[in-house]
């Protein structure tokens, strides 16, 4: 609903919010609410949605150097299956279609189709990160690596590939127990010890004391101080992740804190 809209000499209004990086040309839906600064009129942006809901629109987003499809391609698209191209690029059989109707080949259908469908992956992990402090940077390169299938290979394993790909350890943890993650599981105890030893190498520490690294390791994790866990258990799942260099922190197992 526009009423009430007071748009700028140049046309605009501002949308403050996270917003995904959409090409230009794509039609976008944007909820929000009427807000007002010393600047103007804004938009506080509640949620975005893709929209294409213009032909012309559709057929110039098609056309696009994101997407590649040729004028008549793109055309030839539209009036096959549609101005809603989002919609019709999560339908399980569209990279067949478009490679039979289009009538181009199967490996450039495959790439329109996870084109389109990593710009809505792209949205929807945004989405879901926004509460978890799930860096920008992080979701970016996880739609890079996995395109549409980013949030489920993230959500099945969060710890491995979330730090893998900068999150912080909260954001693992946050994601992981939205998935039912296990509270001493092996994995949260390795992505607890490698934040730990990634800060002691950014505060310019090479020594630390065994002992040091599992009392940080235990506050990280969100362990009362006299909780009892045997050294053991954070040696096991400190193989392979590795030490900081000249680092003589050995780990000895049998021992309790």
């Amino acid at each position: 609903n526009a009423e009430g809209i007071v748009l700028n000499r140049y046309g605009n209004i501002t949308c403050k919010g996270i917003i995904p990086p959409y090409q230009k040309g794509e039609y976008i839906r944007i909820a929000g609410e009427l807000g007002e600064d010393i600047y103007g009129q804004h938009i506080d942006v509640k949620k975005v949605t893709e929209a294409c809901k213009d032909r012309a629109a559709a057929i110039r987003y098609l056309a696009s150097d994101d997407i590649g499809l040729s004028y008549e391609k793109a055309k030839l698209f539209v009036d096959t299956f549609g101005i809603d191209v989002y919609t019709f690029a999560n339908e399980e059989d569209a990279i067949q279609q478009i490679h039979e109707e289009i009538e181009i080949s199967k490996n450039e259908a495959t790439k329109i189709i996870n084109k389109i469908r990593s710009t809505i992956a792209f949205r929807e992990l945004m989405e879901y990160g926004f509460d978890k402090d799930l860096k920008y940077a992080t979701i970016s390169k996880l739609i890079d690596t996995y395109g549409g299938r980013a949030k489920s290979v993230l959500c099945a394993d969060p710890y491995v590939i979330g730090m893998q790909f900068g999150a912080s350890f909260a954001a693992c943890d946050a994601i992981a127990f939205d998935n039912g993650g296990k509270t001493m599981g092996k994995p949260r105890i390795r992505a607890a010890a490698k934040e730990i030893m990634e800060k002691m190498q950014n505060a310019g520490d090479v020594f630390t004391y065994e002992r040091d690294l599992y009392i940080g390791v235990k506050k990280q994790l969100g362990l009362r101080s006299s909780f009892v866990v045997p050294t053991a258990v954070i040696a096991g799942a400190l193989e392979g992740v590795g030490k900081l260099p000249h680092q003589r922190a050995v780990l000895r197992g049998g021992a309790v804190l």
